[in-house]
C-alpha cells in the first residue's frame, strides 16, 4: 500500500452508534482516489459519545474533546502522522494511526513498545515498571 499524504486525506472519526451515541471509529478518506482506508488503530480509544468536537494540531496530531464526558475521559488525542505511527507504517506496511488519552497536569511521556512476538517485549516491560 503506498502511504497517503496527509494534505491529499480526510480523517473521518466516529459514527453512529447504538443509543444515539457516535462511535470513535476511524477511516481515512484519500481525496485523489476517493478510496477509503480503514487503517490499524493502536491504543485504547475513547468509548462512544453524544458528540465530540475535533480540531488538526501540528506534529500529525488531531485532538478530540468529547461532549458530556467527565473531565477525566474528555480529551484524546489520535496521532495520525507522528514519528512513531510512521515508524508502525514502515513495519506494518499498512495505514495506521494511534489513539492517546490527554491528561491535565504534568504526566510522563508515554513509552510505545511494540515488535513481532517473542522478542522480549514483556521482558522490556518488567524491566521498566520496576
Amino acid at each position: 500500500m503506498c502511504p497517503l499524504s496527509p494534505s491529499s486525506v480526510m480523517f473521518v472519526i466516529g459514527g453512529n452508534h447504538e443509543k444515539n451515541n457516535f462511535s470513535t471509529g476511524v477511516q481515512i478518506h484519500d481525496k485523489n482516489s476517493n478510496d477509503w482506508v480503514t487503517p490499524i488503530v493502536l491504543g485504547t480509544g475513547p468509548k462512544p459519545s453524544k458528540g465530540y468536537s475535533a480540531f488538526v494540531l501540528e506534529q500529525g496530531r488531531i485532538l478530540v474533546i468529547k461532549k458530556g464526558s467527565p473531565r477525566n475521559d474528555s480529551i484524546w488525542f489520535l496521532e495520525v502522522d507522528s514519528p512513531s505511527v510512521r515508524e508502525q507504517k514502515k513495519l506494518l506496511r499498512k495505514e495506521v494511526v494511534a489513539w492517546s488519552k490527554g491528561v491535565r497536569g504534568n504526566a510522563e511521556k508515554p513509552i510505545f513498545i511494540s515488535g513481532p512476538s517473542r522478542v522480549g517485549k514483556g521482558t522490556l516491560i518488567s524491566m521498566l515498571t520496576e
